[in-house]
Order: structure tokens, then sequence, then C-alpha cells
């Protein structure tokens, strides 16, 4: 059995999209028949007595300590984050780079923002452009920029080993363009891994969060950034109208919202009225699930990072999920199925990629 090295961004943190995406390139490595590891070079949250010190101490006078305040009401996030990591993805650190070529078959870069410069440093440029790696055990699958534009620091080091790669996609039509830029070579645009599980797969991983209340129906959101009063006075009128619970998993204090595992962050998904979000995956999910959503435009980072959630709402033809374009009676619709054959294409097309990648015939 050959192995595969999946080269991806393995966020310390509790990050759904980041996850999940992970377990979906892995899932289809080993339906292809590989053995497959996640590679990463990031270090992880180790928890000592004195981080477990740190957070008591935070809970019980809640002051700030060093960095974000919230990482300490979410560690049991971060924990469930880590079990599910040991369970489905494989995981194992790169600690040198040197010779790491020969103890893999072939390495899968992506998916993922792993081209966005904006957390590069002197580890992570050359685990993203697979520098330690021949080009003939090069595969980029679906990576993201994050961006339409290339920090021109960043120019050379990305001329010099996109050319590497023998295999190159990516997941937005605007990361093709400045592929082309930068090197004149056209690279497939393929849809993020988690739209290549059907929703059955997914369900497998989904569980019932304990201390939620399920009696009423709910809209769940999940936003990243800040959501306007406008925009939460519009969702508080909805869920009014139709006598729903609001459940905020990123902009309230309850700690059972703010620590759900990926399962739960799913299940949640699955069984909403409505899904308000910023988030991408957040609306890949729903769509799989066959669930309302609405979409708005995220506020409060640096960089949206919107490309990828551009190309997918205009691929399966969602821009009026956008909360700008939306008609107030098509708040609550979902119905999918029209674009069904859409979305088969697509899977066959970056499925395609990854056999021809890695040497595997269309019959296996």
């Amino acid at each position: 059995m050959k192995k595969v090295g999946i080269v991806t961004i393995f966020d310390p943190f509790a990050n759904y999209g980041n996850k999940l995406q992970n377990y979906a390139v892995r899932y289809v490595l080993l339906e292809l028949g590989f053995a497959a590891d996640t590679l990463y070079v990031e270090k992880q949250v180790r928890f000592t007595p004195l981080l477990y010190g740190k957070a008591a101490f935070h809970r019980l006078t809640h002051y700030r300590l060093a960095g974000d305040r919230r990482f300490y009401k979410t560690l049991k996030k971060v924990r469930k984050f880590q079990k599910f990591s040991r369970r489905y993805l494989s995981p194992h650190r790169i600690r040198r780079f040197s010779g790491f070529d020969s103890q893999y078959d072939f390495f899968v870069l992506g998916s993922d923002q792993v081209w966005n410069t904006a957390w590069f440093d002197a580890r992570k440029k050359h685990a993203f452009l697979l520098t330690f790696a021949r080009p003939e055990q090069k595969a980029a699958f679906a990576p993201s920029f994050g961006t339409d534009r290339l920090n021109d620091a960043w120019r050379g080091w990305f001329q010099k080993y996109l050319p590497t790669f023998s295999h190159l996609s990516v997941r937005e039509t605007s990361g093709a363009a400045l592929i082309r830029d930068l090197t004149g070579q056209a690279a497939e645009v393929l849809v993020d891994p988690t739209l290549l599980l059907p929703a059955p797969a997914w369900r497998t991983l989904a569980e019932k969060p304990r201390g939620v209340s399920f009696e009423k129906g709910y809209i769940l959101v999940y936003t990243l950034g800040q959501l306007s009063r406008q925009e939460r006075a519009f969702l508080e009128q909805a869920a009014g109208e139709r006598s729903l619970q609001i459940y905020d998993l990123t902009g309230s204090d309850d700690r059972v919202l703010l620590n759900l595992s990926p399962g739960e962050f799913l299940y949640m998904l699955d069984h909403a009225a409505l899904v308000a979000t910023d988030s991408f995956h957040a609306c890949v999910f729903s769509f799989l699930f066959d669930r309302p959503f609405v979409v708005f435009r995220r506020r409060g980072a640096p960089d949206d990072m919107g490309t990828r959630l551009d190309s997918f709402l205009a691929m399966f033809s969602l821009g009026r999920k956008r909360f700008e374009s939306l008609l107030p009676s098509e708040l609550f619709a979902s119905g999918y199925s029209g674009v069904q054959p859409v979305l088969q294409r697509e899977r066959q097309k970056a499925l395609r990629f990854l056999r021809e990648s890695l040497g595997v015939s269309e019959e296996a």
C-alpha cells in the first residue's frame, strides 16, 4: 500500500473548517486505497498543569490574561479537536525536512488556505510549497491563497516553487489567475474537499450535543466577523415570527455552544431551521445538508478571505443567499436538487485530478 502525506494547516486551536477539510482529503485518499497521514509543522496546545491553572484563574477572576481571553473558555473544545484529530487524521509533526521525501510516495498539499502568506514563517513557507519533495511526488489539491492578490514580497518564492509541482490545482478562479500571472501555467479549479463527501458520510460523524435544547427549532448563527445591528435585528425578527430560538456559536458566552466538537458542529448545522453565517464551510455544510442559509459579509477581520465563498456561490447559483440580495420570502428556502448535476460533475473532476496525480487507474 502506497503512502501519502497530506500537508495542510493544522490549526492548534479549534477551527471547524480546517479539521473537516482535512478529514475529507484523508477520507478520499483512503477510499482510493492509500495509507494517508496528516503532516504539519505547527506547535499544538499542551494541556499542562500551568495551562489548567491559568484557565481556572481566568474563570474565577475574569482577569484578561495574555492572549485571547476566549481561549480560556474554549479549552474543552480544543481537547475535543485533539481527540478528533487523533481518531480520524493520523497526525504527524514534521520536525525536520531533510530526507523526509523518502518516507512517503506522494505528498498532497491542501486544501485550506495553505498559500495565504499572512501566516507564512520560516518553516511554513517550505512546508506549504513542499520544497523538500521531488516534483513527481507533489500535488496541490485545491489549496487557497485566501485572497486575489499576492504580497509582492512572496512573488519570487512562488515563482520559484510553483513550477516544481507535477500537478497543480486551486480552489478559486482567482487563485488560478494568480498562478497564471506568476508562472504562465494553468491550474485546475477544484471544489473544496468537504464537497466531495455526500451528506450521509458526514452524518456518520455527527453527534448530538448534550446540554442543548432541541424542543424548539432554532436559527444557528456562526460568524467569524461581526454582525451589524441591522443584521442582528433581522435575525431576531425572523426568529420571533417563527417562534425559533437563536443559538450563537461565536457571539455568546454559552459554554456548551462555545465548546462543540466537529461532530457536534455538524449536528447543529444539519438540524437548524436556518443557518446565518459568514463562514465558507458553514455554507458548504448547509448546502450538503439541504438547510436554508443566509450569507453575511464578514466584518472585523483584516482580510475577509471571501474569494472562495464567491466561487462557491457562483458555481452553485446561490448568489441570492447573500443578505444584500435575499428576498424575505426566500429566507427559509432550501432544496438544492437543481444543482446536483453541477456537484456531481465537480466531484468527478476533483477525483480525476487526484487519480492522475497519484497514478491511480479509473477502475480503482
